[in-house]
């Protein structure tokens, strides 16, 4: 699969459709919606629709290869930080994703929303970026993390979940649409 890689890749530059082509033979009918989805995605909605259902074929397919494990949502190492509006926890994040300027809101007395539809809004986690490169060790001292965005687990999972909820059920809209 790796060798053929460069090849799918031209044809299929999506990983997620490549993933299914090439390893999920059984589930072609259900793979022809996910790429309707795709096909005519024009916003994020869209996407996050098309990436919902391609999650979901891959979850009810998750024996296909001994290689390969596909991580539940809000369980990998890499998420992006909007999801939670720059809120994070020191035991489920590893790394922090979708740190983009334009949508950082430096005034914290702007209160975010969890549930509204701006998805791209993120507070900065960090109090200052003093970032020293002679200082990457295994210490703190170079990051300056707002302690009031760390929190605990249970409270980040409610957050995703609304997130999850929501990107589920916009999948689940589409998928109507596409019936009709």
């Amino acid at each position: 699969i790796v060798r053929e890689s460069p090849q799918w890749r031209q044809r299929c530059p999506q990983a997620d459709f490549y993933i299914v082509e090439r390893l999920i033979a059984a589930i072609s009918k259900n793979e022809k919606k996910c790429r309707e989805i795709w096909d005519r995605s024009k916003n994020y909605d869209d996407l996050f629709a098309a990436e919902a259902c391609i999650r979901i074929l891959l979850s009810e397919n998750e024996h296909f290869n001994p290689h390969m494990k596909i991580l539940s949502k809000g369980k990998a190492w890499v998420r992006d930080v909007f999801l939670t509006r720059g809120m994070w926890n020191w035991q489920r994040d590893f790394m922090l994703h979708g740190l983009k300027n334009e949508w950082l809101v430096r005034d914290k007395n702007v209160k975010l929303e969890i549930a509204n539809d701006d998805l791209s809004r993120w507070y900065d986690p960090f109090t200052r970026l003093g970032f020293n490169e002679s200082k990457c060790v295994a210490q703190s001292e170079i990051w300056h993390w707002d302690a009031e965005l760390i929190v605990d687990e249970t409270s980040l999972d409610v957050m995703l979940r609304k997130q999850f909820m929501k990107v589920d059920n916009c999948f689940y809209d589409t998928v109507k649409d596409l019936q009709r």
